[in-house]
């Protein structure tokens, strides 16, 4: 699989104004159904099944969309190009029940009803899957009411 990242990831990444972990410092993970976007800059496709923060805590919004302190996702310290998330439970309640299909990772900024297509906002797309996926889950059905959890999720960079 190959992870999809907005323009906005490539270009702040090529600038080197950020990395991806200061990018995506408290940000969410939505998990879809169906069919992953062509581009992480495209509308969501699919039906949000779970919006993974952690805890399955209610992700808020600040006076400028930020979430709310505690709640949002962070990563671990990167080592030999691979970062992985931090060992603090990540996870969400089923909005509705389904079969994940794919993922989309939003820096802290993201607010419910501003998705769609955007070419400045911090994305990364991938696909949901119990083996050789960008995010790997031990059971692929998200349950509308139960908790979907993240064991491990990492982002690697080519060598090449």
């Amino acid at each position: 699989m190959a992870l999809h990242l907005s323009k906005a990831v490539r270009t702040k990444l090529l600038e080197g104004t950020q990395g991806l972990k200061q990018l995506f410092a408290n940000g969410v993970m939505d998990i879809m159904s169906g069919e992953i976007p062509s581009t992480a800059d495209s509308v969501e496709t699919g039906v949000l099944l779970t919006r993974i923060v952690v805890n399955s805590a209610t992700f808020g919004t600040g006076g400028t969309g930020g979430g709310t302190c505690g709640t949002g996702l962070n990563f671990g310290t990167a080592a030999a190009g691979v970062i992985t998330k931090e060992s603090i439970t990540w996870a969400g309640t089923g909005i509705v029940t389904g079969e994940s299909g794919w993922f989309r990772l939003y820096d802290k900024n993201i607010q419910m009803g501003t998705l769609g297509t955007s070419g400045t906002d911090v994305r990364i797309d991938g696909v949901c899957a119990e083996s050789n996926g960008d995010l790997n889950m031990a059971d692929l059905t998200v349950t509308q009411g139960g908790t979907t959890t993240i064991d491990s999720f990492q982002i690697t960079l080519p060598s090449y």
